[in-house]
């Protein structure tokens, strides 16, 4: 399910005519049913530290099992209110900035970034989701992401 964001103004500027009582309403109706949902999320260049906490807790609180995190990327030519860092393609793929964040440095938002998706897949092997993943080795290399030198041009 795409439920993009945790915020009615957010759902409102993606366009997307729902509603966060519409999701909840979903996320209802799957418990319900046992029914397996994976929410799926947008990360907005707006973000702010509080708002990966915030999508967090929300998580938690909902007890959603499966998540999927995406950053939001613009398609190419398309008009819109940020600056372009990289023109490289290759990070089209929903996984990497390509647009300066609104409010931290890209570094800062990329740390934010790794806390949630360590956060997340710790939650994940609690929860015994995929329990055949190797989770040690993706926080690993989300730790080493977060360490390294952010160039500030993506």
């Amino acid at each position: 399910m795409g439920f993009e964001d945790i915020r009615n103004e957010k759902l409102d500027s993606y366009n997307k005519r729902n509603t966060i009582e519409n999701n909840q309403k979903c996320i209802d109706i799957c418990k319900k049913y046992d029914i397996r949902l994976m929410a799926m999320f947008i990360l907005g260049l707006d973000f702010k530290g509080k708002d990966f906490k915030d999508l967090y807790s929300y998580i938690k609180r909902q007890d959603l099992k499966h998540v999927a995190v995406s950053i939001y990327t613009p398609e190419l030519g398309i008009k819109h209110h940020y600056e372009y860092i990289t023109d490289d393609l290759t990070h089209y793929d929903y996984l990497h900035l390509v647009c300066k964040p609104g409010y931290l440095s890209v570094r800062m938002w990329y740390f934010h970034y790794y806390v949630l998706l360590i956060r997340l897949f710790l939650k994940a092997q609690k929860d015994g989701i995929y329990d055949f993943i190797d989770y040690g080795d993706y926080i690993r290399s989300f730790i080493r992401n977060i360490f390294v030198k952010e160039k500030e041009n993506g």
